[in-house]
């Protein structure tokens, strides 16, 4: 005969051998400390607890005796009981229904969760693939046009754009003004002349190149593109140019001092003369022609690209440009060459700047003060 009770933490059913009545254990199902009950107490009708049958030869009435109480007398347990801590009624116990219930509500909230987010995956999933399906794709075909020796307009930079101390910059654009900087390559020639308003900056084909134009605008994507980033673009832009001047002013100010200091022309045509013929987009933006990379070097008011490329060049990829690691434009474009040059019916003002500009090209009267856009 076993003791069935409940713990009265866990509501745990426990089965325990009748040799643990009235004895100390562990609930094995909460940890709880118990006390097991005696057999009086399990029985539900003590009270009137049913006649035991009379045996056929009653045994004497047992002669009462003094004994110890029950509590000090050594019990040796059995064997499936004696080991109380480890396993302190050495019986089975069944979870209460309660417990049961508990633990198949906790099991639906787990399963639950899926479908709340297999449903939020799905949504994105739609949301990007439509987000994907109508933003338009920078990619696909432009046309680049030759140009036959096109009459640019030069860039012009205020004076009091330029962010050097007052005497440096006077005295770097009058020595520009008498004595323009004019570095020659196959591929460009540039002109840097001084005046006490400020710097002109002119970009002229060199012996070993041809002006390509492209017009990026017409391509609904890329317009659309340059509507809503040539504000970041064109900011980018300035910052690069506004430090590019320090440096170079600062730069040209030690070499009218020692007139046998070196003068890296080259990292200044990046960083000065062409971010001054350009805007946002063309400043963010390279052509790959035979594995080389040709930067842009000029933007007319109306958009258009214009690249200095090797005669003969006949496509190239017009590409996003890194500049210090990083590669702000994301599209990519394949240009066809026309065969037949254009001749431009007038000159062309730069983008860059949107002030209004002397008419003359060459031989300028001295610069009236512009605003900085």
């Amino acid at each position: 005969m076993a003791i069935l009770f409940q713990c009265p933490s866990c509501a745990a059913q426990i089965r325990v051998p009748d040799a643990a009545a009235g004895k100390k254990g562990t609930c094995p199902q909460c940890g709880v400390k118990l006390l097991v009950p005696t057999l009086p107490e399990m029985t539900p009708h003590s009270a009137e607890p049913s006649a035991p049958p009379i045996p056929a030869d009653p045994a004497p009435f047992p002669v009462p005796v003094d004994s110890p109480p029950v509590d000090d007398v050594p019990v040796a347990p059995p064997p499936e009981f004696a080991n109380l801590e480890a396993n302190p009624f050495g019986g089975t116990t069944t979870p209460s229904i309660a417990l049961q219930l508990k633990k198949r509500r906790r099991a639906r909230r787990k399963g639950g969760l899926w479908l709340p987010l297999l449903c939020g995956a799905a949504f994105v999933g739609v949301v990007a693939w439509f987000y994907w399906e109508s933003t338009p794709r920078l990619e696909g075909t432009l046309v680049g046009t030759v140009l036959d020796s096109p009459d640019l307009y030069p860039a012009y930079l205020p004076a009091k754009g330029i962010e050097v101390d007052p005497a440096t910059r006077k005295k770097v654009l009058d020595d520009l003004k008498d004595h323009p900087a004019r570095p020659v390559g196959p591929l460009m020639e540039l002109t840097l002349r001084g005046s006490p308003e400020g710097l002109e900056v002119e970009v002229a084909e060199g012996k070993a190149a041809q002006f390509v134009r492209i017009s990026p605008l017409r391509d609904a994507a890329l317009l659309q593109y340059h509507q809503q980033h040539a504000a970041s673009l064109d900011e980018r832009r300035r910052a690069a140019l506004a430090e590019g001047l320090k440096k170079f002013f600062r730069t040209w100010s030690e070499y009218i001092d020692q007139s046998d200091l070196f003068v890296d022309f080259a990292s200044y045509t990046e960083s000065v003369a062409l971010p001054a013929l350009v805007s946002g987009l063309g400043h963010h933006v390279e052509a790959i022609a035979g594995n080389r990379r040709y930067l842009c070097v000029y933007e007319d008011t109306d958009g258009n690209l214009y690249f200095l490329l090797p005669p003969g060049t006949q496509a190239f990829q017009l590409q996003g440009r890194d500049i210090n690691g990083e590669i702000v434009f994301p599209g990519k474009y394949t240009v066809t060459v026309a065969n037949e040059k254009t001749k431009l019916k007038a000159p062309l003002r730069p983008r860059s700047s949107g002030e209004e500009t002397p008419p003359s090209r060459r031989d300028l009267p001295p610069l009236q003060p512009l605003e900085s856009s």
